[in-house]
């Protein structure tokens, strides 16, 4: 049985007979519980007083912004395990994962972390072609 999985602006077509059943397939789950299960960062880092986070989303030749998130983490409910979806809608394996970013920034006492990742995941092209995603992550 075909059917769609969405979460958030992503779509999937998989075979799978639940709706519980699409969501784990591909991982899912065990992400969440993942985050779910890590430490606060204010109990990581308890000197830590917030975290703000302003993320960029931009096409893949860095020219083109196509959409922005800022945010305030409330130190003791936000995840030390920090990951951001990929905006791409059909793009699949493209999360940023920005955990060690995280955690390497609030070691070294930074005040301000500046960086772009590139997203590895892949999306068709066509029928069957499968082409890198390569969307740019700003993170400032």
């Amino acid at each position: 049985m075909q059917n769609r999985l969405y979460v958030g602006k992503h779509a999937w077509d998989v075979a799978a007979s639940s709706p519980q059943e699409l969501f784990e397939s591909h991982g899912f789950v065990k992400q969440r519980e993942q985050i779910e299960a890590s430490r606060s960062v204010g109990k990581k880092f308890p000197e830590l007083k917030g975290v703000k986070v302003t993320l960029e989303y931009h096409e893949a030749t860095g020219t083109t912004k196509n959409g922005e998130l800022k945010s305030k983490l409330k130190v003791e409910l936000a995840r030390s395990m920090l990951w951001f979806a990929c905006p791409g809608v059909e793009c699949r394996g493209g999360d940023f994962d920005l955990t060690k970013a995280l955690a390497t920034g609030l070691v070294e006492r930074r005040k301000v972390m500046m960086g772009e990742l590139r997203c590895q995941g892949t999306w068709n092209r066509g029928d069957r072609e499968r082409v890198a995603c390569q969307t740019c992550f700003a993170i400032s």
